[in-house]
């Protein structure tokens, strides 16, 4: 999901449940990405469904691949949509915004030639075509990493054959245009992995076995500031948000190996950006490990799938398999207020052809807004609130489930909607 379509769902009680205890979100094995294992592909997210394109196929003689596949969470199914119109490739860089996708860079080797690439293309799902734009201004590259805001794409650091990067890249959708920002400050600069909350990049990791450095930036002060670093260093790992907490895990442990034989991890970590803190949660299949895997959220689910699980001695597993990370007692049944419980009366609940919000404690109304998202992450409503009660005329939305929160100056009170 698009940062800015979760900063308002729930973070009052995602700090209470993540600061208290161990995230215990559950891992839940879906239907395989298509016929083929890969690495190093892309994965992102549009209009509530989760893209996969381009990789590594190593299990077919180190084949580069250009197919796209779409996954929808509401069945549980790939379809397969066009294939991206260039060469195929890896370490590919991706990200979405609004209703299209855009991928490009990475490279592709024809033995004994390494090429890599600079150009980009625009993908719209509605219509399933692929469009080229102008090249990356910064030249060709692989391992760079993508990150989008609401309307802006990102893409930082990689390699272009020569020399690791630092450079950081903005992209406006509206003119197809680039414009370089401030160079990322950390030491590695290879696979990166993050996350955006609330119009900010967090990215770290990567490059180096032994780096575990975490920065934020920025994107309206053009900012970079070091943040607590994820607790076990690593790279080639994968990241993404939710309710805006992030998520980093899997990755390639390297010289800092949990057990004697294994150099890929299974681990995922939960990152807090209003108190810069890291919490474990549950790891991926509670198994092997993998890195240069993909990894992308719809709504309040996270979804972590293909890669390779690399071993001491060579040896390696392909995966082409696909997880999601589900948490079975959700943050929105917690009910935790940073003001009394009775701030916000909400009624009639199951809905009927309306619903009748009452605040009973007074709030700045300058500064409070009220937001309500339907199960994918589309935003139904969000509105300023202007007195201390109104109704929502629900005759118009399809029957469903809905979540609700009400902020005001960093307070919050969320809860479920059921419209009948």
């Amino acid at each position: 999901m698009n940062a800015q379509l979760t900063k308002l769902c729930l973070i009052s009680t995602l700090l209470f449940a993540m600061n208290s205890v161990k995230p215990q979100g559950n891992w839940i094995q879906k239907p395989d990405v298509g016929n083929f294992t890969r690495e190093c592909a892309v994965g992102i997210t549009i209009a509530g469904k989760g893209y996969i394109t381009t990789g590594l196929c190593l299990e077919s003689n180190y084949y580069y691949m250009n197919d796209t596949w779409e996954f929808d969470p509401l069945t549980d199914t790939w379809t397969q949509k066009a294939d991206l119109p260039a060469i195929g490739r890896t370490g590919a860089s991706g990200f979405a915004i609004g209703s299209k996708g855009y991928v490009g860079l990475g490279f592709f080797q024809k033995y004994p030639q390494l090429s890599f690439l600079s150009d980009f293309w625009q993908f719209d799902p509605a219509m399933n075509q692929w469009t080229q734009l102008g090249d990356f201004p910064d030249g060709a590259r692989t391992g760079a990493s993508g990150f989008a805001t609401q309307t802006k794409g990102y893409i930082v650091a990689g390699y272009d054959g020569t020399q690791t990067r630092s450079t950081l890249w903005e992209y406006d959708p509206l003119d197809d245009s680039w414009l370089q920002k401030a160079n990322y400050p950390g030491n590695v600069f290879v696979s990166l992995a993050g996350f955006v909350v609330d119009e900010n990049l967090y990215l770290g990791c990567g490059g180096k076995n032994d780096k575990n450095e975490f920065w934020r930036y920025n994107t309206t002060t053009d900012f970079w500031e070091a943040r607590t670093p994820i607790p076990v260093g690593r790279l080639g790992a994968v990241g993404f948000s939710i309710n805006n907490i992030g998520y980093v895990g899997t990755g390639d442990a390297g010289f800092i190996t949990k057990q004697p034989t294994e150099l890929s991890y299974n681990d995922f970590w939960a990152y807090i950006p209003s108190s810069d803190s890291w919490s474990e949660v549950n790891c991926i299949n509670q198994g092997n490990g993998r890195s240069y895997a993909v990894a992308f959220s719809i709504g309040e689910k996270g979804y972590v799938g293909t890669g390779t699980d690399y071993k001491l001695g060579g040896d390696r597993t392909f995966y082409n398999d696909f997880w999601e990370l589900d948490f079975p007692v959700g943050v929105n049944d917690l009910q935790i207020d940073h003001l009394k419980n009775d701030f916000l009366k909400v009624f009639s609940n199951p809905a009927g052809d309306r619903i009748h919000f009452e605040i009973t404690q007074p709030v700045p109304f300058s500064s409070a807004t009220l937001a309500v998202i339907d199960v994918t992450g589309k935003i139904t409503i969000h509105r300023k609130i202007t007195g201390s009660q109104f109704d929502w005329d629900t005759r118009q939305v399809s029957p469903g489930l809905y979540i609700y929160t009400l902020t005001c100056k960093g307070l919050s009170r969320s809860g479920k909607l059921v419209i009948q």
